[in-house]
């Protein structure tokens, strides 16, 4: 099976060390793809982040609780 899980990830906006290490880490053998996220308490770091990895604003959350109940 090749499937691909598509992720949502919370926290490691831009300026933290670990998120790009955490994402680096989930993607290493292609078989997990970030689709999501709330990087940060600061939502306009969240949509740079957002924007940077190329994800789709309307996937770009401003807290965390938002995220699961939310369908893009």
């Amino acid at each position: 099976m090749n499937k691909v899980l598509s992720f949502g990830m919370v926290g490691g906006g831009s300026g933290s060390l670990i998120g790009e290490v955490h994402r680096k880490a989930a993607s290493f053998d292609r078989k997990a793809k970030l689709v999501a996220g709330c990087f940060s308490r600061s939502y306009d770091n969240t949509l740079s982040t957002g924007k940077k990895l190329g994800l789709n604003s309307g996937r770009l959350y401003k807290n965390y609780r938002e995220m699961p109940r939310k369908r893009g």
